[in-house]
């Protein structure tokens, strides 16, 4: 499921993709995932305008231990440290129980352009995957994906889908 290509300028500026982040079966953090496209959310910001606010019912249908986000964050900065930008929520298949997971900027995700003057990254702040594109060379810079896991409270219970849900702040 994706809303958005790896080669798309999705926030739109020319030359400013993830074309550089390897497609397929790949190793990221050590985690498998299988890399094919983005799922983009909206947010305040112009260029996320076309981007859904939620993207519900991504469908798991199995039992987890641990569930892996590979993601990253547009549009944020310094001053976003500590705030909720997004929410996956849990749905799981016995008796209508959910579990909301905020996403906090600093915590789980910061910009996908590295920024200069970013506070020193917590050690809960996993960075998943380095790369560049046109624009981050320009600014000497870096793109970067991050790595949050969650373990599931209730592992014997089938996850019957996420949805991921958007603050509608600044940051997409």
């Amino acid at each position: 499921l994706h809303n958005a290509r790896l080669s798309d300028s999705w926030p739109g500026t020319a030359s400013n993709s993830l074309a550089s982040l390897p497609r397929g079966l790949q190793r990221f953090g050590g985690i498998e995932f299988d890399v094919r496209g983005i799922v983009q959310l909206s947010s305040k910001a112009k260029p996320a305008a076309k981007y859904p606010a939620q993207v519900l019912g991504i469908k798991v249908g199995q039992k987890a231990r641990r569930i892996h986000f590979l993601h990253a964050a547009g549009f944020g900065g310094t001053a976003d440290e500590g705030h909720q930008v997004g929410t996956y929520v849990i749905h799981y298949a016995a008796e209508n129980m959910r579990l909301e997971l905020p996403i906090i900027y600093g915590h789980d995700v910061r910009n996908w352009h590295a920024l200069p003057k970013e506070p020193p990254a917590p050690p809960e702040l996993k960075v998943a995957w380095t790369g560049e594109n046109p624009m981050s060379k320009q600014a000497h810079s870096s793109i970067r994906l991050f790595l949050t896991t969650w373990t599931d409270l209730a592992p014997n219970v089938e996850i019957q889908s996420i949805d991921y849900v958007s603050r509608m702040g600044a940051v997409a």
